[in-house]
């Protein structure tokens, strides 16, 4: 006769099979397979917790591992940018109109070559040492070539530049043009460029405000950077490159269009800018008071860089924390050090000597300049234009205990700027103007002339 199951029996069935019995459910799903005689194991409330932080203890304490070895092998960000190789173009903004050539290198000026009797002398820098403004034949790299025409003289620089980028085109095209001298020529922003840009921080604070990415800082920090990093660079890159560095070969000849809107236009423009950095209303307003509708009008249409009157709004402490090294200041300028050993460590590779130079700040030797910036929003102090800031001193002493040749050009410019003559930067720009490229050029061709003999 069948043997049913017992109506009082749980919703659990148990089967014997001889010495073995089988545990399903109701439904007939498999539980576990025991002796008959041993009791069920039941895991605890507290059990279960115990469980679980020890599991997430040891993925944590992998993951964290992980990332630790991971530091020691992900590169720093090496990405740099180039001019559209064999190329010409024409820069007309504001008061600006000259010609732009490259070579093969992707590099400004003409094709460098071996026939020289002397290696190559290859300067690197940002706007400052590319001539943003002037003609090829008026940058001082383009006259310390014609001075000296025994040696090629190769000008590394690119808008937009900063220690990190210089380093990393030195280690990408050293080898091809194996320099017998490398000079490179530092901006005072190079100190705020040799940390995160603005915009990087902004993006990072902005995506760190979800609760998942700062935690995932907080676990893998070198793996959730060099992510965050790329994500960066693929959603930003073609916004934030470099201007002109966005022309392929195809168009690179065509003449670009001034930067011109409307006053209207780019008031709207600034306010969300503001809105987007946190700016408070009121600081908004007394430096819209500031400015006044007049250098408003030459922004709008091209005669005054919209960047640089961007920073004074949202960095208003950017030449400050430069000049003076203050507590955002002093960081950056030790990476900018750790950068400029690299250089140097480079150069040695390549077997060429490596030269130091600092390019003053129109806040350094101008006094009308000092005015325009503070109406930009800049904090700018008087003494910068007599006395040696924090920055040159540090400089000076970094080049010292390092044995690195360095030149400070502050002195050539603040005597040159008392004197009658073509003012040394552009009257609506903080770079260099013909004046200064001159001024740069003399004092450097006797200085390059020494080193290659």
């Amino acid at each position: 006769m069948k043997k049913e199951p017992c109506a009082s029996t749980s919703p659990a069935l148990l089967y014997n099979v001889k010495p073995v019995a089988i545990l399903v459910t109701g439904e007939g799903s498999f539980l576990e397979r025991r002796d008959i005689n041993q009791q069920p194991y039941i895991m605890t409330r507290r059990r279960r917790i115990v469980y679980w932080a020890i599991l997430i203890a040891l993925v944590l304490f992998v993951v964290r591992v992980v990332d630790l070895a991971a530091g020691l092998f992900l590169p720093d960000d090496t990405r740099f940018s180039l001019l559209p190789p064999s190329s010409t173009w024409r820069d007309h903004r504001g008061s600006w109109d000259y010609v732009i050539r490259t070579n093969r290198l992707g590099l400004r000026g003409p094709e460098i070559t071996s026939e020289a009797e002397q290696g190559p002398v290859y300067f690197l820098g940002d706007s400052f040492t590319f001539g943003l403004g002037v003609a090829e034949e008026q940058t001082f790299v383009g006259q310390i070539r014609r001075s000296i025409s025994e040696t090629t003289v190769v000008n590394g620089g690119i808008v937009d530049y900063g220690p990190r980028q210089a380093l990393a085109q030195l280690r990408a095209l050293g080898p091809a043009i194996n320099p017998r001298i490398v000079v490179y020529c530092l901006y005072t922003n190079d100190v705020y460029d040799a940390g995160p840009t603005y915009p990087y921080t902004r993006a990072l604070q902005g995506a760190r405000k979800k609760l998942f990415i700062d935690l995932a800082f907080y676990v893998a920090p070198n793996l959730s950077q060099a992510i965050f990093r790329a994500w960066y660079a693929y959603r930003f890159e073609d916004v934030l490159a470099p201007q002109n560095d966005a022309l392929s070969e195809e168009n690179a000849s065509d003449v670009a269009d001034p930067f011109v809107m409307s006053d209207t236009e780019l008031l709207q423009t600034i306010r969300s800018y503001a809105m987007a950095n946190d700016v408070p209303p009121d600081r908004f307003a007394s430096w819209l008071d500031r400015l006044g509708p007049g250098l408003l009008h030459q922004v709008a249409i091209g005669q005054v860089s919209f960047v640089h009157l961007g920073i004074g709004l949202l960095i208003p402490d950017y030449y400050s924390q430069a000049l003076d090294l203050g507590p955002v200041g002093r960081p950056k300028f030790e990476r900018l050090c750790l950068y400029v050993q690299s250089m140097r460590a480079e150069s040695e590779r390549l077997g060429a000597r490596f030269i130091l130079v600092y390019l003053p700040s129109e806040l350094q030797f101008d006094e009308e300049k000092q005015v325009l910036n503070a109406r930009f929003g800049h904090v700018v102090r008087r003494e910068w234009l007599t006395s040696e800031t924090a920055l040159q001193r540090s400089l000076a002493l970094f080049a010292r205990q390092e044995s690195i040749p360095f030149y400070d050009l502050t002195s050539q410019f603040r005597v040159a700027a008392t004197r009658p003559g073509p003012r040394l930067v552009f009257d609506e720009d903080l770079h260099y103007s013909a004046a200064g490229h001159s001024l740069v050029a003399a004092t450097l061709i006797p200085i390059v002339r020494a080193a290659v003999q």
